[in-house]
């Protein structure tokens, strides 16, 4: 196991300095970039102008991921930030200049649509003698690499295009012009055919900046001509600020924690959990045996895995649990190997994904607690394109506000297992909170019953036996 480092400042939004650390194989790199471009929005759809201009710029951000993602970079060596800098350099009355039929989109998913988006489906259409807003904005993002030896840091060769109207680009493309699409003979929808076959499982244009892509075709084009013929999106200008490159190795930090909670969330939404009862029973008494693996689902076999993998870090004195709505949680008392140190954890099974059509997202006041009273909190399950987690979300499913600045957060950990974490989730933290740790992944994981224990033993200074892989890649930022 080959640990490197990598520390340097970056600035956020709130002009903070991070240090930045990387679990990567061999190089590892962080890159700055800057983008400038311009946008439109109909002010027929507008709430507040100003408002809504960074919101719209920061979508834009969303929309450079998803050609980051689906052109040019690929997921398995390069994971790029939120927008950590937003700037509305300037504002202009014009026309609006789109002309869109805009249908209603049905969907299989729970949909989140944007105001700006519903107001639009409700109006039907645009035109060109609309009143609109020209806004010229900035971003400033960042890049995680992990890099192997035969991996070049050359960036950004294509050409990079963005929507003139973020939010309705999805009716750039006339309705005549979509295609039945499948995917993975799970879903099957009628989808804007700029974009990979996964927006058939999500085929809403709320969440369309995933998954669109201008180097597919439609009617004998690249998308990328086509749109810009019709002048739905604009060529911007996107500047490598700078590289940064260490190749060096270093242990990170070790921690003690009292207080730990650990967010197990459901990652099969097509096999519900279907022996909690039993799966209970034989983690109370501590049998870890899975000579009875065909009587629970992936799920399940890899929660009790996880309890399993934790004996390897603490001595589990008591373990507690019940049964609510179909969330399996415990209580467990502890020690740790190393130091004898008493550790409370407490452990959340269950449905966190937005989008399961079934179970929905069952976690939040479980993570609210975790907010207000754990020194570390460990999220494992679906990014759900950054909803899962989001301090948003939780503070309307219940009812609250402005949690992180009316509430004693007292987590001073957080860290979000998943796929691509490093993308969707921390911002929300960055802007509230100061001297917290953040770890994030920059790789798609599948393994959480290794993953969330390795990353305990990381944080903790156990890493005699380490469970993480160097392509777990794994960042760690103290902010």
């Amino acid at each position: 196991m080959k640990f490197l480092f990598l520390l340097l400042a970056l600035v956020s939004c709130t002009e903070n300095k991070n240090d930045i650390s990387i679990l990567c194989e061999q190089k590892s790199q962080i890159t700055s970039i800057d983008l400038k471009g311009t946008l439109y929005l109909n002010s027929q759809f507008l709430d507040s102008e100003n408002e809504t201009a960074e919101l719209a710029a920061k979508k834009q951000a969303q929309y450079f991921a998803g050609q980051f993602y689906n052109n040019f970079w690929g997921n398995d060596k390069h994971v790029l930030s939120p927008a950590v800098e937003t700037k509305i350099l300037k504002i202009s009355h014009v026309s609006y200049p789109l002309e869109l039929e805009i249908d209603d989109l049905s969907s299989k998913k729970v949909d989140i649509l944007d105001p700006y988006i519903q107001k639009a489906i409700d109006r039907g259409k645009t035109t060109k003698e609309d009143k609109a807003l020209k806004v010229e904005y900035s971003l400033k993002l960042s890049v995680a690499s992990c890099l192997s030896k035969k991996d070049k840091n050359s960036l950004l060769k294509k050409d990079i295009f963005l929507p003139i109207d973020p939010y309705l680009i999805y009716w750039g493309i006339p309705k005549s012009e979509r295609v039945k699409t499948n995917w993975l003979n799970i879903s099957t929808e009628t989808i804007n055919p700029c974009s990979s076959t996964e927006l058939a499982d999500y085929n809403s244009p709320g969440y369309y900046w995933y998954f669109w892509s201008t180097d597919e075709m439609v009617d004998g084009k690249s998308c990328a001509d086509y749109l810009s013929q019709v002048g739905h999106i604009e060529k911007v200008k996107v500047q490598i600020n700078k590289e940064q490159t260490v190749e060096s190795t270093a242990k990170f930090p070790p921690r003690q924690f009292k207080k730990i909670s650990i967010i197990f969330g459901l990652m099969d939404h097509y096999n519900k959990p279907r022996s909690l009862e039993k799966l209970l029973k034989m983690v109370e008494e501590k049998n870890f045996s899975m000579a009875k693996k065909k009587l629970f689902t992936r799920d399940e076999q890899s929660f009790l895995k996880l309890v399993e993998n934790l004996k390897g870090i603490f001595d589990l004195r008591e373990i507690k649990g019940s049964i609510k709505e179909k969330i399996l949680l415990l209580e467990v008392s502890a020690a740790t190997k190393k130091s004898k140190e008493n550790v409370t954890i407490e452990i959340y099974f269950g449905p966190t994904d937005t989008f399961d059509p079934d179970l929905g997202a069952k976690h939040w006041s479980y993570l609210k607690r975790s907010l207000i009273e754990k020194d570390l909190m460990i999220y494992w399950g679906h990014s759900g394109l950054g909803e899962n987690l989001k301090i948003q979300n939780m503070e309307q499913a219940l009812k609250l506000e402005n949690i992180l600045k009316t509430n004693n957060i007292k987590t001073q950990t957080f860290v979000y297992l998943g796929c691509y974490t490093y993308s969707y989730f921390g911002l929300d933290i960055k802007n509230a909170l100061q001297n917290r740790t953040l770890v994030t992944t920059g790789a798609a994981l599948f393994e959480g019953d290794r993953v969330v224990p390795g990353i305990l033993q990381m944080l903790m200074g156990n890493v005699e036996k380490s469970l993480l892989k160097a392509e777990d890649f794994i960042i760690y930022e103290e902010i």
